[in-house]
């Protein structure tokens, strides 16, 4: 099996001979996100060793039972487990299990945003924008007005 430098090289390969295997380790990781999210269920599922038998130190050799308590150590590592694999589902495929972003537009201190609408005549120009006049448009070779030459016999 290569190292994992070796995996790190030919992933960042800018080689055309390793896009085949840079395909199949995104695919490769996109499966390891989806099997950690169903671990989830399982670990939380689970609570198997979440309680534990309490003995008294007088008893212990008596075998008595005098109660069971919370596993706290146990608990604690499966929230540990389920959470370090929301994290990396999250980073390796957020647009499935990342943060849902949502932008918010908003106007002037945080009020509705304001729409104007102006009607524009196109016969009078509006005198706060700049604009060219006809032989201004001619000089600068800006205007659409050329001849074509006649190529038809």
């Amino acid at each position: 099996m290569p190292s994992r430098e070796t995996v790190a090289r030919w992933y960042t390969s800018a080689d055309p001979f390793f896009a085949e295997f840079r395909g199949q380790y995104a695919r490769a990781r996109e499966e390891q996100a989806h099997n950690l999210v169903d671990e989830i269920v399982e670990i939380s599922d689970d609570g198997t060793n979440d309680w534990m038998e309490r003995r008294s130190e007088s008893e212990k050799g008596a075998g008595i039972s005098t109660g069971w308590v919370l596993n706290g150590e146990h608990v604690q590592r499966s929230r540990l487990r389920v959470d370090s694999r929301k994290w990396f589902a999250s980073k390796v495929l957020p647009k499935i299990y990342g943060d849902k972003v949502q932008a918010e537009l908003t106007g002037a201190n945080g009020g509705p945003l304001e729409f104007r609408w102006a009607q524009v005549d196109e016969a009078t120009p509006d005198p706060s924008e700049p604009s060219l006049s006809h032989t201004d448009q001619e000089a600068s070779g800006s205007a659409s007005t050329k001849a074509k030459p006649d190529t038809e016999s």
